[in-house]
């Protein structure tokens, strides 16, 4: 799953208060793949960030605070907060096989 489920965006509206993630100001209506969708990120809760609209423009325009949520991101959830259950068992098995 690429896209957020509303359950998803749910979640993650009431990890940040029911505010916008980046400026606390405004009610988010914009979630945002802190691992962008080209590089793989998933639809999962621990990839998702609840911002406003203007916030959401301001982060694919400016790397430095797309890497400031990517690093808060791998702090919070996990170095493979990006990544769903099938992902995650892709790669218990590829270690299992030794790739």
């Amino acid at each position: 799953m690429v896209k957020f489920s509303k359950h998803v965006i749910e979640q993650a509206i009431e990890y940040f208060d029911g505010l916008c993630a980046n400026c606390q100001s405004t009610p988010p209506n914009d979630p945002h793949h802190i691992r962008y969708k080209s590089d793989e990120g998933k639809g999962v809760f621990t990839n998702c960030l609840p911002v406003c609209r203007p916030c959401h423009i301001k982060i694919h325009n400016n790397a430095s605070l797309s890497q400031h949520w990517k690093e808060w991101a791998k702090k919070e959830h996990g170095f493979d907060y990006w990544m769903d259950e099938w992902d995650r068992e892709a790669k218990k098995y590829e270690k299992a096989m030794g790739s």
